[in-house]
């Protein structure tokens, strides 16, 4: 009927005008863009209107890139159709979904559901998102160059995939990160170089085994709270400006070709509760220092070359904080009541 024309060219527009680069795939029939704009203009019971409609728009085609397929099993089942998503709420009610004050989507939280297919380029057109979440699900493909345009960043989860590819310079671009977690990937290449990220707060690439090179500069995140560089081909030493980042209360360097000593500087890590370097190529005596961090709860020493005995003074944790002791069969211990390895 009339309305309903009025109602699509109106809606036509608005997504034509906000993304000319993708004009010709909304008015191509059969694409993933014309149907998007198709539910929204003609089958959604829902009216929005102004930037709410590309913003309903951009969410209706996240829905339709992991929407089986014909050709798919008709066992399977799209988890967001059962998260309430293209119900005729509000997209901020949907679920998974979080927004400001002014109904702009910040936080996209699809962790957990089965999605399976590439992440979707068109999550870069949700400009105000801080958060966001795929974490455990079955996606496949490289991380999408648009990903790295989201200056508003500050939260990105995708572990537990089966992401390929290397991991893009320019995610120093995104300089109001806190939280990257990438691990359990099939990833490859190096670590780029996060220099430019003092704010952020927590690092994981755990479990990509085909990722090498160096330690990644860190030296401005001073405020790293996590680093977890497991089960990677990390080789070369520890930076030196590591030991002054006390505000860390998890390190996971194990599994990895990391070599040289650990510095007395380690006492500085008043913080640390976890501390995890086995299986690498470590030298030199085990710290005097080590001993001096009060929360330490677990320490992993275990398959390096450090020679000596163990000192007292890391002894002296084990009736207090640390719960877990893990060392070399060749060093000496007299107090060892936990795992030796």
């Amino acid at each position: 009927d009339e309305m309903m024309t009025e109602r699509f060219l109106t809606y036509h527009n608005a997504i034509r005008g906000k993304f000319p680069k993708i004009s010709t795939l909304v008015d191509r029939p059969g694409s993933i863009q014309r149907s998007a704009l198709c539910w929204v203009a003609n089958l959604d019971a829902f009216d929005v209107a102004g930037d709410e409609i590309v913003q309903r728009f951009i969410l209706v085609l996240i829905y339709r890139r992991f929407e089986p397929s014909p050709a798919d099993d008709v066992a399977q089942v799209l988890e967001l159709a059962n998260q309430n998503w293209l119900t005729d709420v509000h997209e901020c009610s949907w679920k998974h979904i979080t927004c400001t004050p002014d109904n702009e989507v910040n936080i996209l939280r699809l962790s957990g559901l089965s999605l399976s297919g590439k992440i979707p380029t068109e999550i870069a057109l949700l400009t105000k998102l801080v958060h966001l979440d795929f974490s455990t699900n079955d996606l496949t493909g490289r991380m999408p160059t648009e990903l790295w345009s989201m200056s508003q960043l500050e939260d990105l989860r995708v572990s537990a995939n089966r992401l390929t590819g290397t991991i893009s310079n320019n995610i120093a671009n995104l300089s109001e990160l806190k939280r990257v977690d990438i691990g359990r990937n099939w990833l490859t290449g190096t670590i780029p170089d996060l220099g430019t990220l003092s704010n952020l707060s927590s690092l994981s690439i755990y479990n990509n085994f085909k990722i090498g090179g160096t330690f990644p500069d860190l030296s401005k995140s001073t405020n790293l709270g996590t680093l977890e560089l497991t089960n990677i081909g990390l080789s070369g030493t520890i930076p030196d400006y590591l030991w002054s980042h006390t505000s860390l209360t998890f390190l996971g360097l194990e599994t990895t070709s990391l070599s040289g000593t650990i510095p007395t500087d380690v006492g500085n890590f008043q913080k640390l509760e976890i501390f995890l370097i086995a299986r690498c190529r470590f030298s030199g005596t085990i710290p005097t220092e080590l001993g001096r961090l009060s929360r330490l709860a677990y320490l992993s020493l275990e398959d390096n070359s450090f020679s000596g005995t163990l000192p007292k003074e890391i002894c002296a944790l084990t009736s207090s904080s640390l719960a877990e002791l893990t060392i070399p069969h060749s060093i000496p211990c007299d107090c060892c009541t936990l795992n030796r390895l």
